[in-house]
């Protein structure tokens, strides 16, 4: 069988970066793996929480391996069975490359990977990403789940030793992750109107306004995948405009990029009624 690869462009990466991803794209025997129990503190490492789905026995059989390209070229062993992988690496920046599962199938994914900040003797989660392939010649769907990054994460904070949690953090952000963070989270937003009248009816969320929201939700996934964090904001609004924000101090490991994303659509929109009330929204 011919080994097909798929391409899908979706990031535009720095100039620097790409030369160093070019000069890495020779294959490398895959990295030893450990637990999160032999995870030791000050160590630098990524816990890779990714799961492979194929109808190809033959890669059931026996894995794939992920190559990594960046500050160093490295590669490791993802098991089809999708235990959680943890890998020790330089501080640097990192992008999955190429997933080879030998001769029988490989696919090119950097198009559709978000760049991997990894800290010095720091532990950095990366997504929970599913990789699926529907056939023996599919493509690769690459599939992401906010619930499904809350459940690793709360996997990985019970698994580590209390010394060690103090050392994890977001693959993307490199903001902690702490179980308090965890706690805090929603899978999914909620957005609440409080009318200053009792005369006057509060107004449902119109389109423009939940399509905004739902643009920065998804330009946060290409660049963060599990978006692990919250943002609590209530903006007040007045003869058809917003009067002010206040925010709701919380632990977030979510991008500064999103924060401010959200704070522009509310800001922006402009409500037909003219009577005084405030959205709430938390996600």
């Amino acid at each position: 069988m011919h080994r097909k690869p798929t391409h899908t462009h979706r990031y535009q990466l720095p100039i620097a970066l790409i030369l160093l991803l070019a000069s890495a794209c020779a294959s490398v025997e895959p990295r030893r793996t450990y637990s999160l129990a032999e995870s030791k503190p000050g160590a630098t490492q990524i816990i890779l929480p990714y799961l492979l789905q194929t109808q190809d026995a033959r890669i059931q059989d026996v894995g794939c391996d992920l190559d990594f390209g960046g500050t160093e070229k490295f590669s490791t062993r993802m098991n089809p069975k999708g235990t959680l992988t943890v890998v020790d690496v330089k501080p640097g920046i990192y992008l999955l490359q190429k997933i080879d599962c030998g001769n029988t199938r490989y696919w090119e994914v950097q198009s559709r990977s978000a760049p991997l900040q990894i800290q010095p003797q720091k532990l950095a989660l990366a997504g929970a990403s599913i990789f699926r392939s529907e056939s023996d010649n599919g493509d690769l769907q690459i599939l992401h789940d906010r619930p499904r990054d809350i459940e690793t994460a709360k996997l990985v904070l019970k698994s580590l030793s209390a010394d060690r949690k103090r050392d994890l953090v977001s693959a993307y952000t490199a903001l902690p992750i702490t179980s308090q963070l965890i706690s805090q989270i929603r899978p999914q937003p909620k957005i609440v109107f409080h009318s200053k009248s009792t005369k006057s009816p509060s107004p449902q969320l119109p389109k423009t306004l939940e399509q905004a929201l739902i643009a920065c939700d998804q330009a946060e996934l290409q660049e963060d995948p599990p978006r692990l964090g919250s943002i609590s904001l209530e903006a007040q609004y007045d003869n058809g405009q917003m009067q002010k924000t206040m925010t709701h101090p919380r632990e977030s490991a979510l991008s500064d990029q999103f924060s401010l994303c959200i704070r522009k659509a509310l800001e922006n929109y402009r409500p037909t009624v003219k009577t005084a009330f405030s959205i709430e929204y938390d996600y």
